[in-house]
């Protein structure tokens, strides 16, 4: 068994590379997997669980829930999971299509889903705190557990993709926004307006299309660190050798 098995949940954790529980639950998986052992029935659970959360969050734009999701081991969440399974349904109103196919294909997904769960509740080794009883599960065991939690992984993710992201998510990465970015590049202009002796900071004017204007406020260190690490770098250690008897405190 190879990582061939699971390339949704793959494709799922590099697109949400910032989200701390997901990727300590999918580091799991990948060692339980690797290992041949019993607890990737646990791990695949739990990322079902983050995938619904994450979802659930990123579509309610609850900042809130992100810190306390981030926070949190990768237990089970207390809500339940029937109660994901809805929040997820609802948050990516798949509930609202008429199709009447693909309404049974989303009961299908979200049943599988479903049984993961019921599956793992029982024959887990973890068992939720219960002593485990039962013997050693087979290899096409845990193979039928992956294959469906990365049908179901693959599937919430590509209905996720078909709606616009937000660029508020704190999670969501500039490549994502492709389209929207090569638009902003043809369009809008930016204006860096003439500094003050005594200021340290720059004023930069956004120009939209419309003709609207945006002000823009930024120090030259802020915009280095977040846009080129190694100029920062290069910045500091210029500075440093210049004004050799200032010292740099760093917090």
């Amino acid at each position: 068994m190879s990582s061939d098995w699971y390339p949704g949940i793959k494709r799922f954790c590099d697109y949400w590379e910032h989200a701390q529980a997901l990727q300590q639950a999918f580091d799991v998986f990948e060692q339980a997997f690797a290992e041949e052992n019993d607890s990737c029935i646990d791990a695949s659970q739990s990322l079902i669980e983050c995938a619904f959360r994450i979802i659930i969050e990123d579509i309610n734009n609850s900042v809130d829930s992100i810190k306390k999701q981030d926070k949190s081991s990768t237990k089970h969440d207390t809500r339940g999971f029937k109660k994901l399974l809805s929040d997820a349904k609802d948050a990516l109103k798949l509930t609202e299509r008429e199709d009447v196919d693909f309404a049974e294909l989303i009961d299908r997904h979200f049943e599988l889903a479903e049984k993961i769960s019921s599956f793992r509740n029982t024959y887990g080794p973890v068992c939720h705190g219960r002593a485990r009883s039962l013997r050693r599960l087979s290899m096409h065991h845990r193979r039928a557990i992956v294959l469906a939690a990365d049908a179901v992984i693959t599937f919430l993710h590509e209905i996720y993709l078909e709606k616009e992201p937000d660029p508020m998510w704190p999670y969501e990465r500039y490549e994502h926004f492709g389209g929207s970015n090569n638009k902003i590049d043809e369009q809008v202009r930016l204006d860096v307006e003439p500094r003050n002796e005594d200021e340290n900071f720059l004023r930069i004017k956004v120009v939209f299309p419309n003709g609207d204007t945006f002000p823009l406020t930024v120090l030259p260190s802020e915009l280095l660190f977040e846009i080129d690490k190694q100029a920062y770098k290069q910045a500091q250690s210029v500075c440093r050798e210049i004004s050799p008897s200032s010292e740099i405190e760093e917090e």
